[in-house]
């Protein structure tokens, strides 16, 4: 459990965590988007690009040693933020798809891929992350 001095502490640690967070995404993304026009409208993509995506925000919550509801709180603003354009309502909604992730075997897996991808950028920080890509080019495209 994370125990912060002070509320500044916490709030420093907060944004370092959403730059990170959103720098990952972005290398993430560039190369599914350039692809697949319209990857978000693609419903049946949700669970492996979310997987992948908690899979990143499960590694960070380790690394950050950030307890349960710091780390549900933080999930929530960084889907909003990232996804729904500060919507808190379809953000709520994508983390209860997200936390169901965590049952199924397909789930677990793009959660595992996400986080070891998160870890190997954290390492080197390139530019772009293709772990996102080759899933759903394997998933859906071929």
């Amino acid at each position: 459990m994370v125990l912060f001095k002070t509320r500044k502490q916490k709030h420093i640690i907060e944004d370092e965590i959403y730059v990170l967070l959103e720098h990952f995404t972005d290398a993430s993304l560039k190369m599914p988007m350039y692809r697949i026009h319209d990857l978000f409208k693609c419903t049946n993509c949700y669970p492996l690009i979310f997987g992948y995506f908690l899979g990143a925000m499960d590694y960070i919550i380790e690394y950050k040693n950030i307890d349960s509801i710091d780390a549900k709180k933080l999930f929530k603003v960084y889907l909003s933020i990232t996804f729904t354009n500060e919507d808190m309502g379809n953000a709520n909604d994508l983390y209860e798809m997200c936390k169901d992730l965590n049952t199924s075997e397909k789930g677990r897996k793009y959660m595992f891929i996400g986080r070891m991808a998160f870890k190997k950028w954290l390492e080197n920080q390139p530019e772009i992350v293709s772990d996102l890509n080759r899933m759903l080019y394997d998933a859906y495209i071929r």
